[in-house]
């Protein structure tokens, strides 16, 4: 939507129809399937053992087992495809702005990279996964753009954002704050205690996922769903499956 008098196809108009259909709730996550199909199918056919599952997919299948589980993600996946579909042909569902949302995403990943890069160099640590194989590493790297983006922002960060600013009615900018400092607290705690990797219960891995969790929610906060799932897809890319093989 254009502001009154403004030219729809000036540079301004442009960039602020792309900001507010990848930020909008609905288009948005639309524009995430892509990565929501890919990870299903690697969990489902793909070359995961069950112990090297993320903590939200284990306690899926824990919860309605393996079949069940794989067929509820291959029915969101069509149901996706169609609606995008069905979008799509009536003008209110913009595939040509996939290109620069990644483009944008891998933007806010490189600088995320280079914050949490800088600050372990300082401390001269390492990354903390172990050496993986590719597939492992790109798999992994999915499931944590989905899944951590989906249900620690995209539903704790508004279950936090609603109980402050509707019940608690605290002024928007203190709302926000707490949100974003209760939700990276949640996020590190079940990261470092609930992760299947090796080394992590440390003090180490918590103050990264802190670092990290201030990042991906204030990305979140500012750009919505989309472009923090995409940014979290490149990040984990990077530590999982180059940094390892990278002196700091």
């Amino acid at each position: 939507m254009s502001l009154r008098g403004e030219n729809p196809n000036s540079l301004r108009a442009r960039l602020r129809a792309y900001h507010e259909h990848t930020r909008g709730a609905f288009t948005g996550f639309l524009m995430g399937f892509p990565l929501a199909l890919t990870y299903t199918l690697c969990v489902v056919f793909g070359p995961l053992e069950p112990a090297q599952r993320d903590f939200f997919v284990r306690l899926q299948i824990q919860l309605v087992g393996e079949t069940a589980y794989a067929a509820v993600q291959v029915s969101l996946a069509v149901t996706f495809l169609v609606l995008i579909i069905v979008l799509q042909r009536r003008g209110r569902f913009q595939a040509r702005y996939f290109g620069p949302l990644v483009v944008e995403s891998l933007f806010y990943a490189a600088l995320a990279g280079l914050v949490v890069w800088a600050v372990m160099a300082v401390f001269n640590v390492r990354p903390l996964y172990p050496t993986p194989k590719v597939s492992f590493a790109l798999v992994s790297a999915l499931g944590e753009a989905i899944n951590e983006e989906t249900f620690f922002r995209w539903v704790l960060l508004e279950a936090l954002r609603f109980v402050l600013i509707r019940l608690c009615q605290l002024r928007r900018g203190l709302a926000l704050a707490l949100t974003l400092a209760l939700g990276t607290a949640i996020y590190a705690l079940v990261g470092t205690f609930l992760s299947p990797v090796a080394t992590a219960a440390t003090p180490l891995r918590f103050a990264t996922l802190t670092l990290a969790g201030l990042l991906f929610g204030s990305l979140y906060l500012l750009r919505g769903y989309t472009v923090s799932a995409y940014t979290h897809l490149f990040y984990a890319t990077f530590w999982i499956g180059v940094a390892p093989y990278v002196d700091i």
